[in-house]
């Protein structure tokens, strides 16, 4: 069977329908599926590989199998509706746990991905807000989008998904990480399933890129408090050959709010021994982080450091 140019109805009994080939389906087409008294059918179709496969009853077991010859692979309406009825439209944000997108300042963008399932046949839109969240909320001098005015996503008929650009200001403060709320509001779809509520707001988080350069000084300095961190720059320059033991000492965090006894292991304050190796000028000490599932923001801690008693004089 071939259709043509524009938006083409294949119809046929469900027992003749199994074997035929379309050669050249598209999204503006349609499948009508009839029984031997000639009344149209409901049917969940589905495409695998080459095969449209339809199922009138429901079970998962296709009725009828019809080849695909221009490799067609999007979605297929069938004009008698899925079984069970109309579907609805679903909207999400795509996200790994509660952040749709984790990005340094400097990057200059964050990028979302909003999804729809169920009935992506029909014209859909949805409204997108990005606003501040958390203790340390994005502002609308942050970024170069709109700030707290509803923008409208438009999905065009077989649109699963739309990517949305958040324009990050980049500047040279020193500032702890700061959180956006995206939230999807005002479903609408031309289809006869109409929309589901929205899902619940996701977050992103933008991390400052300024502290590791402010830090990032090869010549000693005194401990330097940049938007909430203290650093601390004390390079191994002097004699790289005897080796040397350094203190390290993790108080507990000082800034208000921030929770310490349950998110680190073991736990807080804590002291032990680094040792810069013969020949080294870097040495690094680990702290384990315990995992949970509060939806909360970050936390602080400080990390100080002491020379030992072998420790040369003047380095």
């Amino acid at each position: 069977m071939s259709g043509g140019a524009g938006a083409d109805e294949f119809g046929g009994f469900i027992e003749f329908f199994d074997g035929d080939t379309i050669t050249d389906f598209s999204i503006e087409d349609s499948i009508s599926v009839f029984d031997g008294d000639f009344n149209q059918l409901a049917a969940n179709a589905e495409i695998v590989g080459n095969e449209l496969r339809l199922d009138t009853t429901g079970d998962g077991v296709a009725e009828a199998v019809l080849i695909l010859e221009n490799g067609y692979t999007g979605p297929v309406r069938v004009t008698g509706g899925p079984i069970g009825g109309p579907e609805a439209v679903v909207f999400e944000i795509e996200a790994a746990g509660r952040f749709a997108a984790v990005v340094e300042e400097g990057s200059g963008v964050a990028t979302v991905t909003v999804t729809r399932t169920g009935d992506v046949l029909s014209a859909a839109t949805v409204d997108l807000t990005v606003s501040g969240a958390g203790l340390d909320p994005v502002e609308a001098a942050d970024l170069t989008t709109p700030f707290g005015t509803p923008v409208q996503l438009s999905f065009a008929p077989g649109e699963e998904q739309i990517t949305y650009e958040i324009g990050i200001t980049g500047d040279l403060a020193t500032e702890p990480a700061e959180d956006l709320a995206v939230t999807l509001s005002n479903p609408a779809s031309a289809g006869a399933g109409g929309p589901r509520s929205p899902p619940p707001p996701r977050c992103v988080r933008i991390l400052d890129d300024d502290i590791s350069a402010a830090c990032g000084s090869t010549a000693r300095t005194a401990p330097r408090t940049l938007g909430g961190i203290t650093c601390y720059r004390q390079p191994h320059d002097g004699d790289p050959e005897p080796s040397h033991h350094g203190a390290h000492q993790i108080p507990r965090p000082g800034v208000s709010g921030r929770r310490a006894g349950r998110h680190w292991e073991p736990d807080l304050p804590q002291a032990g021994q680094v040792e810069i190796a013969v020949g080294a000028s870097t040495a690094s000490f680990t702290i384990a982080v315990v995992p949970d599932t509060v939806a909360e923001t970050h936390d602080d801690i400080l990390a100080t450091i002491s020379t030992g008693p072998d420790w040369p004089a003047g380095n």
